[in-house]
């Protein structure tokens, strides 16, 4: 996503969406939005996530912009990472919070609902984008691929459940391709430590699959 510019219509990103839960504490999930037009994103939300169910009771949610791979990662495993208080502040515009450390952020209120067999089309208007315009870092190939195995990991743990092996073992290579990469680029690094912990998860998940 370019700094300070409107997104492309028909592009998806990746971002941190944040909401607030019924006894008002704050939520953090990563997933794709896509600019339909201008003021305008869709999201897929699965039923029975957290996300969804405080979107549906509140109809707003802020997109959070940010490519830092660690707040992907505490985002996408809450059990052993959960994000303090101090990590979000309250939105004057909608009732929802944001992440302080974002690069911008999208306040947006639910327009439409379409409910499907296992999640939700929503579709949002766009109140303010706030895309902030910051120092250029260098490019990390180590960052951006343990950001795409954390993405690639909630579909594997939906697929082994599902009993998709086919699909869930596509995207197992994928990630073994990034946990090579890191090791090249980024040896020794919180990246390589992160790849590691996301491949116990899927052994662990492949296991319990197969003890069902």
């Amino acid at each position: 996503m370019n700094r300070g510019k409107y997104p492309e219509i028909g592009a998806t990103y990746e971002i941190i969406l944040t909401t607030y839960c019924d006894e008002g504490q704050p939520n953090a999930a990563p997933m794709g939005i896509k600019f339909i037009r201008k003021k305008r994103v869709f999201i897929k939300l699965f039923k029975g996530t957290r996300t969804l169910n405080n979107i549906v009771k509140r109809r707003c949610a802020i997109a959070n912009v940010t490519n830092d791979p660690f707040l992907f990662y505490k985002t996408t495993f809450k059990e052993k990472n959960q994000l303090s208080q101090n990590y979000f502040s309250r939105s004057k515009i909608i009732d929802a919070p944001y992440l302080r450390s974002a690069n911008g952020y999208i306040l947006m209120t639910l327009v439409t609902c379409k409910h499907k067999r296992s999640y939700m089309e929503t579709e949002f208007h766009i109140n303010r984008m706030n895309l902030k315009k910051t120092r250029s870092d260098l490019y990390s190939r180590g960052a951006h691929a343990v950001i795409e195995a954390i993405i690639h990991s909630t579909r594997i743990k939906e697929f082994l459940a599902k009993g998709n092996t086919k699909k869930a073992n596509k995207l197992i290579q994928l990630v073994n391709h990034y946990k090579e990469l890191i090791k090249r680029v980024s040896p020794d690094s919180d990246y390589e430590k992160i790849i590691n912990e996301i491949q116990n998860r899927i052994n662990k998940w492949k296991n319990e699959k197969s003890i069902r």
